[in-house]
């Protein structure tokens, strides 16, 4: 009798642990609930009228824009040609003149190296006449001191 007892007692233990229908029924019920009942079919009017903005779209303006796209595609294309050829030739335009504002540029800075280089040399020339002329001066004043020096007995005889 004991062991009908414990039978009994595992045979609920174990429907209370492992059979889960009650719970899931429970949630199947509140889950029909939540959106049939309190949320009034809002969800199928959504995907109705979704799918009437779809179908609308599929049969009566898709057509029509595909109609507009192959009539205005080639218009469109024309225009976009025409506007690449006027963008390149402005850009040869300004490169060309960019190339003659380069050239003249480079023109003038050299012509100012020039310049300086001149002045370089012409002011190292001068530097090196009046050297010239520092080093005559000191070989006359030497001179000179050696003949002073001939010319002036010796203390000695």
């Amino acid at each position: 009798m004991a062991h009908t007892m414990i039978f009994s007692n595992m045979g609920e233990i174990h429907a209370r642990l492992f059979d889960h229908r009650p719970v899931i029924q429970q949630e199947i019920n509140l889950f029909i609930r939540e959106f049939e009942e309190k949320r009034n079919d809002r969800e199928l009017k959504n995907l109705k009228s979704s799918l009437d903005v779809c179908h609308q779209l599929s049969n009566d303006s898709l057509p029509g824009l595909t109609g507009n796209l192959a009539t205005l595609l080639p218009q469109i294309s024309n225009t976009l040609t025409a506007a690449n050829d006027i963008s390149t030739a402005i850009l040869e335009k300004n490169a060309s003149k960019q190339e003659d504002w380069l050239k003249s540029q480079q023109a003038e800075r050299t012509a100012q190296w020039t310049a300086f280089m001149e002045c370089m040399c012409a002011k190292s020339a001068a530097v090196d006449e009046e050297f010239q002329a520092d080093v005559r001066l000191s070989e006359q004043y030497y001179i000179q001191l050696e003949e002073k020096l001939k010319l002036t007995p010796s203390p000695q005889s």
